[in-house]
């Protein structure tokens, strides 16, 4: 018995019959049209279903079915959702550690320059930069493609950083103001794509299951972060956190 009940291929969705839709989990992953009918391959947990959609003699629409192995690269296995979960819940966990590396010292170092006076109008600009990074973004993403795009963007942000740590050495007032605002820009710009690219490779079903880890991990290298800046502050000095930030921007790519 199958849990395939009607197939509506002008809503392209199928409806199932019989037990939960959670356990079927279907996914449509590739129709072919040919005269007068149509094959439709739908993967379920326990394999595929060939589902043929066309004229009868006895009516305008005959639904059929056969079972058969599904191996189609566009569903994911079990072990593809969870290496996928854990390669991002890693990238994450090293992510917003560096968020720490650089969110505290780039405040301190912005009120130590402008006052904190001047914070609200850093704020306000903080947008601007996002929104030029986001437009950046768009651009190699149609010449690249997203998985490149994600490498780039990566190396791209932890290159910034090294460029304002070595301003800021420097002494150039202006690279701080600069670093206040890419802090706020980088940190959206990979955590969005890491969410893309879970969405692109997961289905709900297994999102269900495994998104709380790659939260949990952002969540502990958060902690983490702070507690390494708290530790090794002194030591390393505020401007020496920058240059670690870039260093976890690495892993994280």
């Amino acid at each position: 018995r199958h849990d395939f009940a009607t197939l509506a291929l002008a809503e392209q969705r199928v409806d199932v019959a019989g037990g939960h839709a959670d356990e079927a989990r279907l996914q449509l992953v590739r129709r072919v049209g040919l005269p007068g009918r149509a094959d439709v391959w739908a993967c379920s947990r326990g394999g595929a279903a060939r589902i043929v959609w066309g004229p009868s003699p006895y009516s305008s629409r005959r639904l059929s079915t056969d079972t058969r192995p599904c191996y189609d690269s566009t569903v994911p296995p079990k072990d593809r959702a969870a290496g996928a979960t854990w390669l991002i819940g890693g990238s994450a966990l090293c992510l917003m550690a560096g968020y720490e590396f650089v969110r505290s010292p780039s405040t301190i170092l912005f009120q130590t320059a402008y006052g904190t006076r001047n914070l609200a109008a850093i704020q306000a600009l903080s947008p601007l930069c996002i929104l030029a990074m986001i437009y950046g973004y768009g651009l190699l993403l149609g010449r690249l493609g997203p998985r490149r795009t994600l490498l780039a963007t990566s190396l791209l942000c932890g290159g910034g950083f090294v460029i304002l740590w070595s301003l800021l050495e420097a002494g150039w007032t202006p690279a701080v103001a600069i670093l206040y605002a890419f802090r706020e820009g980088y940190i959206v710009l990979l955590v969005e794509q890491y969410w893309a690219f879970l969405n692109s490779t997961i289905n709900e079903g297994e999102a269900r299951r495994w998104n709380g880890w790659v939260t949990g991990l952002g969540s502990i290298g958060s902690f983490m972060g702070g507690s390494l800046v708290g530790t090794y502050s002194q030591a390393v000095g505020t401007q020496g956190l920058v240059l670690l930030a870039a260093a976890t921007v690495l892993p994280a790519a």
